[in-house]
């Protein structure tokens, strides 16, 4: 079947328009071909969207959480409808876009870490133990803390926190800095756990020693001066 564009007058076979689908589920076909479609959906973004995109930004932001218990749910039927289409997809996009999801990965957890004590403290924990267990000729095996520590990431933030001296708390937990801290200005001082029974004392090849447990049971932890902490390991 032959049709004539209304915008090139071109006369194409009907596969070359754009089709669209109705509420029914029946389609028909627009007599605008594909490529001078294309052409003006590049030159609204061109013109229009460049001109409004702020607005169209907070709109499309608006909608989405007016409707976001409705987009979850389209999203993971869609999903599990097209799991083959969605995974190459999702190669392609990743493959072109690979810098820009790095840095909105990377800029989930930092955010996240301010936010989220206990998700700072498993991801600080989980490197401490990685760390020391490379030292070692080990390593997790990808293997989660969580499933070999007796407590949860909550249970240990209120802990730690029940210990806190009175310039201590979420915001200056973190590792000693020279060039930063100033023994005569609080706001300069920083916190880390220490173990009271040091890691070097306790050495573990795995998660399942005994030392292991040892080593990061609560009793064993405590929130401390991370400048006097350094001075500390230096002598034991």
């Amino acid at each position: 079947m032959i049709r004539q564009c209304k915008k090139c007058k071109k006369e194409k076979d009907i596969s070359l328009f754009v089709n669209k689908k109705k509420k029914d589920g029946s389609s028909y076909y627009l007599y605008t071909c594909l490529e001078c479609n294309k052409k003006y959906a590049k030159k609204y973004y061109e013109t229009y969207y460049k001109d409004n995109k702020d607005d169209l930004i907070l709109k499309s932001k608006k909608w989405y959480i007016d409707n976001i218990d409705h987009k979850k749910k389209y999203d993971k039927q869609y999903g599990q409808q097209n799991k083959y289409k969605k995974r190459k997809y999702d190669i392609a996009y990743a493959k072109v876009n690979k810098i820009k999801i790095n840095n909105r990965i990377s800029n989930y957890r930092k955010n996240k870490r301010l936010a989220d004590p206990s998700y700072r403290l498993r991801k600080s924990i989980s490197y401490s133990v990685w760390y020391y267990l490379t030292l070692n000729n080990a390593s997790k095996g990808n293997k989660s803390i969580l499933d070999y520590l007796p407590y949860t990431m909550n249970e240990l933030k209120n802990y730690l926190q029940k210990q806190f001296s009175s310039w201590m708390n979420w915001n200056n937990y973190g590792m000693y800095h020279i060039n930063i801290w100033n023994d005569n200005d609080q706001t300069t001082w920083t916190w880390n756990i220490d173990h009271i029974i040091p890691q070097s004392h306790l050495p573990y090849t795995s998660m399942e020693d005994d030392n292991f447990k040892k080593c990061w049971a609560l009793e064993n932890l405590r929130p401390y001066s991370s400048k006097q902490n350094l001075l500390d390991s230096n002598k034991r």
